[in-house]
């Protein structure tokens, strides 16, 4: 009887120990899950926003040889305005100015096909070769079907639009 009271005595705190130390290992790993579920949520990016593009107003500014149309928007008003160093585009009532990439391909005008903005990037892709020019009053315009491509500020598309780029 008295060895099992010492028996007793020794394998209570031992059994005490290792209930504690599984509990601990469960608690690492809930913490452990926890950590990653934070982790990941903080590395997701938020989902892309669409933009709706408006008709660019006012006086159109200096250095802009072309203008971008297209039926699904503005009513076949222009909502791009691009010449050799920038362009310009309208969302929710703000104007958005693009810098001219110089490393980009020349489209007419000579305008490039790519512009980076503050928040945006536009991309201009050449759906045909460019028509022969139309008189129109004093001026002659150069047409071509070229596709427009907005990307937000992680590369993701916002807006894509097929249209007329004409240049005068």
């Amino acid at each position: 009887m008295r060895n099992a009271i010492v028996l007793a005595v020794i394998l209570a705190p031992l059994t005490a120990t290792a209930c504690n130390s599984g509990e601990k290992a469960t608690e690492t790993s809930r913490d452990a899950q926890a950590v990653a579920m934070v982790e990941q949520a903080q590395h997701r990016l938020p989902p892309p926003m669409p933009l709706v593009p408006q008709a660019v107003g006012g006086p159109v500014p200096a250095g802009i040889t072309c203008r971008f149309t297209d039926l699904a928007h503005a009513a076949g008003r222009p909502i791009l305005l691009i010449g050799p160093e920038r362009a310009v585009m309208q969302f929710d009532g703000q104007a958005e100015v693009f810098a001219a990439d110089p490393g980009s391909a020349i489209l007419p005008g000579p305008n490039h096909s790519h512009y980076a903005g503050k928040r945006h990037a536009l991309k201009l892709e050449p759906q045909s070769t460019p028509a022969h020019p139309i008189a129109t009053g004093f001026v002659a315009d150069l047409h071509q079907t070229v596709a427009l491509i907005v990307t937000d500020e992680h590369e993701r598309k916002v807006l894509e639009s097929v249209g007329d780029l004409t240049c005068s």
